[in-house]
């Protein structure tokens, strides 16, 4: 197998793992700290994807074992998942509601919607964002904190980039 080859396989498993946790390219894109066209390249075996943006991929429960290998990973059980942490994904496929948890930590999330909302105040770019957009950007950052175990507001300049890559893939849609 030569190495284009090799890269393209490892693209196709990386889709299929993104696939297979639920996430749009968009989504796993800011997940992983790229932009959208590199996750895109990445799963056409345009190029390989970094150790680093794998690390957080990793974190969502990609099986990177899986994704380098072709081997299923035998402790993939193990890893703390976006559907096992404190985000849950609603019964009705609803991936961005909150559901009531003992575990949530709201004066996170709090510290995460005011910093949001910041962001996009008074901005004439974000003048459109919706409900669902704001919504999923809020639920995007809680995750990441919360894998993370920081209790830090996001960047200004996070809540932004995650925001472009959103509304990029609205208008792709």
């Amino acid at each position: 197998m030569n190495n284009s080859q090799y890269i393209g396989n490892i693209g196709a498993r990386l889709k299929e793992e993104r696939e297979r946790l639920g996430y749009l390219q968009p989504e796993f894109a800011a997940q992983g700290a790229v932009a959208r066209n590199s996750q895109s390249r990445y799963e056409v075996g345009d190029g390989p994807p970094t150790a680093e943006y794998l690390a957080k991929v990793a974190r969502l429960g990609a099986d990177i074992q899986y994704i380098v290998t072709g081997v299923r990973s035998k402790n993939l059980h193990e890893i703390d998942t976006a559907q096992n942490s404190l985000l849950h994904v609603a019964d009705d496929g609803e991936k961005y509601t909150f559901k009531a948890s003992k575990d949530l930590d709201l004066q996170l999330l709090t510290k995460i919607v005011e910093s949001v909302q910041s962001a996009i105040e008074g901005e004439e770019e974000y003048e459109d964002v919706t409900s669902t957009m704001f919504a999923k950007i809020v639920s995007i950052i809680y995750q990441n904190k919360k894998v993370a175990g920081s209790q830090s507001a996001p960047s200004t300049d996070t809540i932004r980039s995650i925001l472009d890559l959103l509304t990029m893939s609205e208008v792709i849609k």
